[in-house]
């Protein structure tokens, strides 16, 4: 029996941003979900639990900090490793954003298109990602 490949929930805003982030997800042999905001976001996990979730911190509305929370709130999202890609990543720590599930922070100004993939590879269980 072959085991579909993981899904990975990207939540941005920038459209144009998140199209790259998507196209690395179908590079490293993954299924990409799209959402343009939190609510979108939480209406994609009511459909099916990604194996990673790549999130923007600041949107419109609802920002990441709240679906951090919402994800700590149940047992089978809580333990979805996140990767927050934000403008404002300096000024975050990994330290602090731990105990939400953010296993890794990139910074969009700096980061690189195979930063991705690479971040993939170690948090997707029983992935290689080449």
């Amino acid at each position: 029996m072959t085991q579909s490949p993981p899904r990975v929930l990207v939540i941005d805003d920038d459209q144009w941003f998140a199209e790259l982030q998507l196209a690395a997800v179908r590079r490293a042999g993954m299924v990409p979900v799209y959402a343009a905001d939190v609510l979108a976001g939480m209406a994609a996990l009511d459909e099916a639990l990604p194996a990673v979730i790549i999130l923007d911190m600041f949107m419109p509305g609802g920002n990441g900090l709240v679906l951090l929370h919402e994800l700590q709130s149940y047992s089978d999202t809580a333990r979805i490793p996140i990767i927050i890609c934000s403008n404002n990543a300096s000024d975050m720590t990994l330290t602090d954003l731990a105990p939400y599930g953010v296993v890794a922070l990139l910074d969009k100004t700096t980061m690189r298109p195979s930063d991705v993939k690479n971040v993939l590879g170690r948090y997707i269980p029983g992935e290689v990602v080449t």
